[in-house]
């Protein structure tokens, strides 16, 4: 790609995941229980990646991806994942 991405690395390590029912009294029921999640060290794009980032990413890979409808939104990429 040759749009320059603002990556940053997020380090390894654990953090909470999920609701305590005792403590937030809002919780649904797909957030119990909490617990304890340990991540490797990854990277993320600062900010969103941009409609014109992914036709970028697209036209250069050669990445297919079906989608049932067009007027849906975007909500999961896999750009690493072989389909």
């Amino acid at each position: 790609m040759n749009s320059m991405l603002d990556m940053v690395i997020i380090p390894e390590g654990s953090f909470l995941m999920g609701a305590d029912p005792e403590v937030e009294i809002n919780a649904e029921y797909e957030e119990q229980p909490q617990r304890e999640v340990w991540l490797s060290t990854y990277a993320i794009q600062r900010t969103p990646v941009t409609v014109g980032q992914w036709q970028e990413f697209l036209r250069d890979t050669g990445y297919v991806k079906y989608f049932s409808s067009y007027l849906l939104p975007l909500l999961i990429v896999y750009p690493n994942k072989e389909n």
